[in-house]
C-alpha cells in the first residue's frame, strides 16, 4: 500500500510526488477537506474516566517478557 497526498482543483488531480508504477494498478481515493482532517486530528479520548478500573489476574512481568521476546 502507498499513501500519496495531492490536490484536486475540480478538473485535475495533482499528486505531491511522482509515482513510479509501470502497470495498471487499482487505487482507492479518499477525499477530505482541511476542516474535516484538522478537526479529527484534534479529537482525543479522555481516558481519566477508566483509569484504575482494569483488573489484571495474570503475571504482568511474565507477559512483558513474552512480548519482549517476540521482538
Amino acid at each position: 500500500m502507498l499513501a500519496v497526498k495531492g490536490v484536486y482543483d475540480g478538473k485535475k488531480l495533482k499528486l505531491n510526488r511522482k509515482l513510479n508504477i509501470k502497470r495498471p494498478t487499482e487505487v482507492v481515493l479518499i477525499i477530505g477537506d482541511k476542516k474535516t482532517v484538522s478537526r479529527n486530528k484534534n479529537m482525543r479520548y479522555d481516558f481519566s474516566k477508566i483509569t484504575g478500573k482494569l483488573k489484571w489476574k495474570g503475571d504482568a512481568l511474565k507477559e512483558q517478557r513474552k512480548l519482549r521476546d517476540e521482538w
